[in-house]
C-alpha cells in the first residue's frame, strides 16, 4: 500500500552565506505504521546565540524521541489512548506534559554538550562583547536558543506543538492551504512581535508552548500538514502569496515522486532566501497519499 509522503529540508540563508554564518535551522521527519511526524527548529540569530545551530538540531532529535515514545504509549496503552481521544481535560494535561518533557530533555542535551565543550573553550564566545559574555555566564543555555514546531498526523487526527515563531499550515480537502493559527486561535502568541520570539532556552518555555488537537471525521478532510520557519513567510509580501507558495509545495509532492519534489524545493529555497528574507529556510511536510 502506498504510504503518505513525509519530507523535510533546511537551507542556509543568503545573508548567512554572505556573512560566513552556518545554517541555524534544523528539520526532521519520520514515518511509522500508524502516523507521520515532522519537526522544524529555528536557531536564534543574535550574537550571543553562538550554538543555536546545535540547539535547533537537539530540538529536532529530542522532539522525535519524546514524540515517538508518546505515540508508542498511545498505541499500546488502551486507557491512555481512551483518555487522550475522549477526555479533553486529560488530553490537555498530556500535551502539556509532552511539551515539558521536550523542554527537559533538550536542557539535558544542552547540559551534556556544555560539559563536553565549555563555552570558555569556544572562539565564538571569546569574540563576544562583554555584555553578551556576561549574559551567557549567567545563563549558558541561552547560547543554544531555538524555537520548536512539531506535527503528528494519523488517519483520524492530528496535533501540533509550537514554541516560538514559524508557521504551521494544513491542506484542506479541496487542496487549499490554511494557516493553523487562524483555525486554532490557541496557537496565537502575543509575544511574537518586534523580532522577539519565545524559545526553548527561556525559563518560561513551558508556559509559552502552544498546541492544538483535531479529531477528523474523515481522513480526507486534511490532505497534508506543512511547517515552515519564519524566514519563508517573511520572504513574501502578503499572507496570500505565502499560502500560494504552500499550495505549490503540496502540489509538487502530490504529483511527483518524493525525491523529485525534494530536489525541486531544494533548488528553489536558496533563490527565495536571496530575493526575500535572506534568512535560513526550513520546510517539513506530510502529504496524504491520493
Amino acid at each position: 500500500m502506498q504510504r503518505n509522503k513525509a519530507d523535510c529540508l533546511s537551507v542556509q540563508g543568503f545573508s548567512h552565506i554572505r556573512a560566513g554564518k552556518e545554517c541555524q535551522d534544523s528539520s526532521l521527519c519520520w514515518q511509522e505504521k500508524k502516523y507521520d511526524g515532522i519537526i522544524i527548529s529555528d536557531g536564534h540569530g543574535g550574537e550571543k546565540y553562538i550554538r543555536s545551530a546545535t540547539g535547533s538540531r537537539f530540538a529536532c532529535e529530542v522532539g522525535k524521541e519524546v514524540l515517538s515514545t508518546f505515540m508508542a504509549t498511545l498505541e499500546n496503552n488502551r486507557d491512555f489512548r481512551r483518555a487522550f481521544y475522549m477526555q479533553n481535560g486529560e488530553r490537555e494535561k498530556m500535551l502539556s506534559q509532552l511539551e515539558r518533557s521536550i523542554i527537559q530533555h533538550w536542557h539535558e542535551r544542552v547540559a551534556a554538550d556544555l560539559a563536553d565543550h565549555p563555552l570558555e573553550t569556544d572562539d565564538r564566545y571569546r569574540a563576544l562583547e562583554e555584555g553578551d559574555r556576561a549574559a551567557l555566564v549567567k545563563s549558558p543555555v541561552k547560547a543554544y536558543g531555538a524555537t520548536f514546531i512539531a506535527a503528528v498526523l494519523t488517519d483520524s487526527s492530528f496535533f501540533v506543538l509550537k514554541l516560538g515563531d514559524g508557521n504551521a499550515c494544513l491542506l484542506t480537502r479541496d487542496l487549499h492551504a490554511q494557516l493553523l493559527n487562524h483555525l486554532f486561535p490557541q496557537l496565537e502568541d502575543d509575544e511574537l512581535q518586534f523580532n522577539l520570539t519565545t524559545s526553548l532556552c527561556n525559563s518560561d518555555a513551558d508556559v509559552a508552548f502552544k498546541h492544538c488537537f483535531c479529531r477528523l471525521k474523515d481522513r480526507r478532510d486534511v490532505q497534508g500538514l506543512i511547517l515552515t520557519t519564519d524566514g519563508i513567510i517573511n520572504s513574501y509580501q502578503s499572507e496570500q502569496a505565502y499560502l500560494g507558495f504552500i499550495e505549490n509545495i503540496f502540489a509538487g509532492y502530490r504529483e511527483q515522486q518524493r525525491k523529485d519534489a525534494h530536489a525541486e524545493l531544494a533548488e528553489f529555497l536558496p533563490r527565495l532566501s536571496e530575493k526575500g528574507s535572506g534568512d535560513d529556510l526550513s520546510v517539513a511536510i506530510i502529504c496524504r497519499k491520493k
